[in-house]
């Protein structure tokens, strides 16, 4: 990425989230989560239309109020149920002591950014997915947002579910994200 302007992801102002809903035939008992990241680091380039992630796995968020209200979900969640949703994440899903971070590639095609080739590694896994983007960009500032979903078990990643599947993570999760880069 030596070539052209080079913009630099700046942290508290660029956002992923992950909706992550509940099923089961006792759905009911469980509530949906939103986990978020606001520590993405990473590079661009506009002119290469390129754009190197790194998301630390450790600092995820769960369950922000602000977040929930902005996925049409209850904000109320009890801080015992994010700690234990946080634990469960960390510890026996995304098993961040041994996949510590999650990394995206993004190659967007040359004449536009409605085609844009997205890699992501995740516990090990990479997989390929291509989705539009929304880009606006100045000469000192650039913001991308977009949308995917995808799926746990693609990944490896075992949903966690209680009680024989009748309380249960569902596998497919939604991710919405906004980039914000400075040169």
């Amino acid at each position: 990425m030596a070539r052209g302007a080079q913009y630099h992801l700046v942290p508290g102002q660029s956002l992923v989230t992950v909706l992550v809903r509940r099923g089961g035939v006792l759905a009911r008992l469980g509530h949906d989560h939103v986990v978020a990241s606001h520590a993405m680091t990473g590079h661009v380039s506009l002119e290469q239309r390129l754009a190197l992630l790194r998301i630390p796995l450790d600092s995820l968020s769960v369950d922000e109020p602000a977040l929930r209200q902005a996925a049409g979900l209850d904000p109320e969640v009890s801080d015992e149920a994010i700690r234990g949703t946080r634990h469960n994440m960390q510890v026996h899903v995304l098993q961040t002591a041994h996949y510590p971070q999650a990394s995206v590639q993004v190659q967007c095609e040359r004449d536009t950014f409605r085609h844009c080739h997205v890699e992501i590694e995740l516990h090990g896994v990479r997989h390929d997915y291509l989705i539009p983007l929304e880009v606006e960009a100045t000469p000192d500032r650039l913001q991308a947002s977009g949308f995917l979903t995808l799926k746990q078990s693609d990944y490896g990643i075992v949903p966690l579910s209680v009680l024989g599947g009748a309380l249960r993570v569902e596998d497919p999760v939604e991710i919405s994200f906004r980039i914000v880069a400075e040169r």
